[in-house]
């Protein structure tokens, strides 16, 4: 409905009454063309309403206060439009403000908006805006340059747009336009755990086993310990893509790396259930028989705080590091959970090269590391100081683990549709 009758166009004046009515304090900013008496079509008020209101441009909702200005308006006017003009004007703004009242949310146009549709209507009798009116066409030379950004694009992906405007001979902006009207987007490449022949498999029979578990019993991952083990050091994990500061003046901030005086220390720690278990400092050389010690004499003082009910049910799960997989340590857990811990040669095997698919890897040592290096750290004290304030703090919020047993779940799922293969970087 692009072209528009003499009512509709008489319609969309009205709007712009109301708009200025309420808008402009000044009576004589603008004034209307004779107003007809006899629109009353409420398929063509909505349809104008809802044309001008896509440009989603802001203006105040209209107000009570509209109405007065109205009449105040059809005051000044009523010689020149005729005695029906107040009446009509009063029915137009009852009929912008339930339009407006239907969607709360709506973004109201700037009452410019609704000058410059009424002018496009009254000159060319259409919506749609001219071509001609846009300013200068593009030469030549800019369309030859648009045609080989696109095909230096298309041959090499990671092109920067700086290297490819110098290569192409044209602005930095020039470059971007071309790509962004092309509908053409800068993603970032995702780092995954590479994978060796045969780890599909072996991820989709785990994946396949996990996800049966949960639908025969929808709270079997409550009663599921994760485990693992992750390496402290002096600097750590810091992202300097995110991190800046904002000031006046260039504060020239940095961050020391590769320090030859470095230390670090070995953390372990559990999520059962709602309830993070640890940290807990392991020796920097783990060895099967100092695992085995830790199973034996510390994890059952870490447990004190999960409910009976968990640990009477509970899986143990780790990977398949060397000191796991020692022969002391797979005949202690056989013991301890018969049938119940998940590993490498474990009655269920965890397959190797898999830390999308435990929590402790896709999520709690990022977070913690992320709290822990938020600030530069200057002794081994301090850092293992720091890891138990930021494992306090994860605790604050013990919702975020059932988020995070969702996740499993539809990570588990996304690898099976992958065929076993990594998934981190789809939708």
């Amino acid at each position: 409905m692009s072209q528009l009758n003499e009512k509709s166009i008489s319609l969309i004046n009205e709007v712009a009454i109301a708009a200025v009515c309420e808008t402009y304090k000044n009576k004589t900013a603008w004034c209307p063309i004779k107003v007809r008496t006899n629109l009353h079509t409420h398929a063509v008020r909505s349809y104008a309403y809802t044309y001008v209101c896509k440009s989603g441009r802001r203006l105040r909702g209209l107000s009570p206060h509209a109405l007065p200005l109205a009449n105040d308006l059809s005051a000044h006017t009523v010689s020149q439009t005729g005695v029906g003009f107040l009446a009509h004007i009063k029915e137009t703004y009852v009929c912008v403000r339930d339009q407006f009242g239907r969607f709360p949310n709506r973004q109201v146009p700037d009452v410019r908006t609704f000058v410059s549709t009424v002018q496009r209507l009254r000159d060319y009798v259409s919506f749609a805006p001219r071509v001609h009116d846009r300013g200068r066409t593009r030469s030549k030379r800019v369309r030859d340059a648009g045609e080989q950004i696109l095909e230096a694009v298309e041959d090499d992906p990671s092109l920067s747009t700086r290297r490819l405007a110098h290569q192409v001979r044209v602005s930095h902006f020039t470059v971007w336009r071309t790509l962004r009207v092309q509908g053409l987007y800068p993603y970032h490449v995702q780092k995954v755990q590479a994978l060796q022949p045969g780890d599909e498999f072996q991820r989709m029979q785990f994946c396949e086993w996990l996800l049966e578990k949960c639908n025969n019993q929808p709270n079997f991952l409550r009663y599921v310990l994760f485990t693992d083990e992750a390496g402290f050091t002096k600097t750590g994990f810091f992202n300097m893509h995110n991190t800046h500061g904002w000031c006046d003046e260039n504060p020239h901030a940095y961050r020391n790396f590769r320090d030859q005086r470095n230390f670090s220390v070995n953390v372990w720690c559990g999520i059962v259930g709602d309830v993070l278990i640890g940290p807990h400092i392991l020796p920097d050389r783990l060895t099967g028989n100092g695992y085995l010690n830790f199973l034996q004499h510390v994890l059952p003082n870490l447990l004190e705080e999960v409910p009976l009910g968990i640990l009477t049910q509970m899986w143990y799960l780790h990977d398949g590091a060397p000191p796991h997989f020692a022969r002391q340590v797979r005949d202690f857990l056989n013991v301890e959970y018969p049938n119940r811990w998940i590993g490498r040669n474990g009655p269920i095997h965890w397959p190797a090269r898999s830390p999308d698919l435990t929590p402790c890897d896709f999520y709690l040592w990022g977070h913690m590391k992320h709290l822990v290096y938020s600030e530069p750290v200057n002794s081994i004290e301090e850092l293992t100081a720091r890891i138990r304030v930021a494992a306090e703090t994860i605790r604050e919020d013990p919702t975020v683990f059932g988020r995070v047993r969702a996740s499993l779940e539809r990570r588990a799922r996304d690898c099976i549709d992958n065929n076993g293969l990594q998934f981190q970087h789809l939708p």
